[in-house]
């Protein structure tokens, strides 16, 4: 995700949901980073955790 990468230790059954969350966390990263280009990635970053924290409550 970000360009980084996480070792992640998870149970086989797991493996999609873990794959598609990195997913749907990457498009929203890539999309805010095309509607704000000039921003530090930290600071869309935290966009990102704070829209996906909005959709969960």
């Amino acid at each position: 995700m970000a360009s980084y990468t996480y070792p992640l230790t998870i149970n086989s059954e797991e493996e999609e949901v873990v794959r598609e969350a990195a997913k749907q966390v990457n498009l929203k990263l890539n999309m805010y980073r095309d509607n704000f280009p000039t921003l530090p990635l930290e600071r869309v970053i935290t966009m990102v955790a704070y829209d996906f924290s909005l959709k969960n409550l």
